[in-house]
């Protein structure tokens, strides 16, 4: 909880919650990054985008069929990516110059949980700051210089 000072008699106007006399807790976000810097069986990593589609109503008779897709991310804009609750999108790390004894690729994966958004809007100082909030993935080369830090 925020805490924020207010004058008698006045209110937050919905933008906050009174917890006692000329204190006011403020509606706000945090917002948690991670940087994981991966080595799948080596540095030849690559990131994917999985999907959930269905096939033409051809091919799917019982209307009850449906797989992932896998797209592999080649730059650094294409992997610039919010979650999608409808098509169950979910990311992973692969090496995929190495297979594991299923025929798999070896990799982790990232499955997003709750997915928020800044409310924030665009020009604000926050969104000036931390322009990275703007999207829930974000893929970019090994820097040695940035590894301290999560946000960039």
């Amino acid at each position: 909880m925020s805490t924020s000072a207010i004058k008698d008699g006045d209110s937050p106007g919905g933008y906050g919650v009174m917890i006692g006399p000329n204190l006011y807790a403020p509606i706000h976000q945090h917002f948690f990054t991670a940087r994981l810097d991966t080595l799948m069986d080596g540095a030849e990593n690559s990131v994917q985008e999985l999907s959930v589609v269905r096939p033409p109503e051809a091919q799917n008779p019982h209307k009850s069929a449906f797989r992932a897709v896998a797209k592999t991310f080649n730059t650094e804009l294409e992997a610039l990516r919010n979650c999608a609750a409808t098509e169950s999108r979910f990311w992973r790390i692969i090496n995929p110059n190495r297979k594991n004894r299923s025929g798999e690729y070896c990799g982790y994966r990232l499955v997003p949980g709750s997915c928020p958004i800044p409310f924030a809007q665009e020009g604000s100082k926050i969104l000036q700051r931390a322009g990275y909030l703007k999207h829930h993935l974000l893929v970019t080369p090994y820097n040695p210089r940035l590894v301290s830090y999560a946000a960039g």
